[in-house]
């Protein structure tokens, strides 16, 4: 009879803690920019080497086409403080569009995205049901790049009230410059990195071309239909470093490519001409 009592008390105290553990959890909800139930966006999105907040990841666009993200949380009822983990970057779009979903229907905020101290930015506080998913839309407004990362929902006894994102503290700051590191006199060490080496990957669609590329090597290209095909180049270096791009110049070349470099500092978006210029 003592083993059945202990054993029911040791049930009733795990029953609590899952009670518990599951009221914790709808008090804050954190959802990152990690494609699946709680979080969708289209094909412009692509993954960032920069971090948000707690090292989640993060993702950006660079290309004008429409484009939105939408995180979506199953919330008890009740009023959520609402945050979004704002990427800032000098060349991002000055402004990007969040919608907020809620029970009495969406609210609409214009958000600084290019000076500032990165960071959650307080969106304000909204009234959830669970009859109704709570939603962070992110649309664009000019044709620049934008980045997310995550959104938090924290659950609050504040009255419902909208987000002065124009005044959040980490809007006030203006950063300085932000300008790729200058190395000092070239130490004569190199990295050269080919396609088809094994710091380097692609998306599908790429093809083999014809034309040669740095000291020879092969080079491939991305039929100009395929609008989201990417090639990358990583290499795991400790220092300061000078980056060169072979630039296989054509008339059939793309009018304006971009190149992301992702450095200890954050990441800088570059646009350059496939089509104009010489080889080199």
């Amino acid at each position: 009879m003592k083993k059945l009592i202990s054993c029911f008390a040791a049930i009733c105290l795990l029953l609590n803690l899952f009670s518990a553990t599951l009221q914790a959890a709808q008090d804050e909800v954190v959802i990152p920019c990690e494609n699946g139930a709680s979080f969708k966006a289209d094909d412009n999105w692509r993954p960032s080497g920069l971090k948000g907040e707690n090292d989640t990841a993060t993702k950006y666009t660079i290309n004008d086409n429409p484009t939105q993200a939408i995180y979506t949380a199953n919330l008890d009822d009740g009023n959520y403080r609402v945050f979004f983990d704002n990427i800032v970057r000098d060349d991002n779009a000055p402004k990007i569009k969040i919608i907020i979903g809620h029970s009495d229907g969406e609210t609409e905020l214009e958000l600084t995205h290019n000076t500032g101290t990165s960071g959650y930015v307080d969106l304000g506080v909204y009234t959830m049901s669970k009859d109704t998913p709570a939603t962070v839309t992110v649309e664009r407004i000019t044709e620049k790049t934008m980045r997310i990362a995550s959104v938090k929902f924290v659950k609050t006894t504040d009255e419902p009230q909208s987000g002065d994102v124009s005044t959040h503290p980490s809007q006030e700051e203006t950063p300085p410059e932000t300008t790729l590191p200058q190395p000092p006199a070239t130490s004569g060490k190199e990295v050269i990195i080919n396609v088809g080496d094994s710091g380097y990957t692609e998306s599908d669609g790429w093809q083999q071309s014809g034309l040669a590329g740095y000291n020879g090597k092969p080079s491939r290209y991305s039929p100009e239909s395929d609008v989201d095909s990417f090639a990358s180049f990583t290499a795991l270096l400790d220092g300061r470093y000078r980056v060169f791009f072979h630039n296989i110049v054509n008339q059939n070349g793309h009018d304006d490519p971009k190149i992301s470099v992702t450095y200890s500092g954050g990441e800088t978006v570059i646009s350059y001409s496939g089509k104009e210029g010489a080889t080199d």
